[in-house]
């Protein structure tokens, strides 16, 4: 739980919110590509 609260406090930064949607447009092309292989 402590890990998800300091995600957030590192999502409310400039640098965090783009490593966010960086982490969250790897992740969603990974699924992708795991799913239509």
């Amino acid at each position: 739980m402590g890990a998800i609260l300091e995600l957030t406090s590192y999502a409310s930064t400039p640098a965090g919110m783009i490593g966010i949607i960086v982490i969250g447009a790897a992740a969603y092309f990974a699924a992708r590509w795991v799913f239509t292989d």
